[in-house]
């Protein structure tokens, strides 16, 4: 495919495996200049987004990729102003002669399982989205959003950001400690896992 023809060779193993299990690769042009492989790598302190090299050199504590993005389910509802978020992410462990672990927040465990009043909740269309601080958008963007949705085969689905998915306390309570609790039990679901060289992991985003 043109995709991965256009990709370095390490990009070309990851893509041509996310293709050949059926996957639709997607990439953002306010990432990365749009490019379908993103290096996680410490920026250079010199760069010139001083926000980027701060990012970087600090500790990571996760968020849904495209968080910002439409979920499928929107998208094909009609909201198609950006490319949908990913279904599924693909790390390829390059180099790491430091065994720097990604933590990933394993939500299927029963860790995160919410109450039945936070899933309605987080399923209500009022939160504050935000996007990433290393996508190109004007920092001032924002729209609404639910948390939480159920697909029609009933599995549960979600997106998260610590720090660009807010709702107001004073006019939701109920959502704003919902959304709290659902943090907290993000944080006790994370687990680490050092990729090497030549490994790949693909997770649910």
């Amino acid at each position: 495919s043109s995709e991965v023809a256009d990709a370095q060779p390490a990009e070309q193993a990851l893509l041509s495996l996310l293709i050949a299990a059926g996957a639709q690769p997607i990439s953002y042009r306010a990432e990365n200049g749009g490019k379908l492989a993103v290096n996680i790598v410490r920026q250079l302190q010199e760069t010139r987004d001083r926000r980027l090299y701060e990012k970087s050199i600090g500790a990571l504590r996760g968020h849904t990729d495209g968080s910002f993005y439409p979920t499928p389910q929107e998208y094909l509802g009609g909201y198609t102003k950006y490319s949908c978020s990913p279904d599924f992410v693909g790390l390829a462990g390059m180099r790491n002669p430091d065994r720097v672990s990604t933590r990933l927040a394993i939500l299927s465990d029963g860790r995160s399982e919410r109450t039945d009043e936070e899933k309605i909740e987080l399923q209500k269309p009022i939160f504050i989205l935000r996007p990433q601080t290393t996508f190109s958008l004007p920092p001032t963007l924002m729209r609404v959003g639910p948390i939480l949705w159920q697909e029609q085969a009933g599995h549960w689905c979600c997106r998260f950001s610590h720090s660009k998915i807010a709702v107001a306390r004073e006019s939701h309570p109920k959502a704003y400690e919902a959304l709290e609790n659902f943090s907290h039990a993000v944080a006790r679901s994370y687990q680490d896992i050092a990729l090497e060289p030549g490994e790949v992991l693909i997770f649910n985003n």
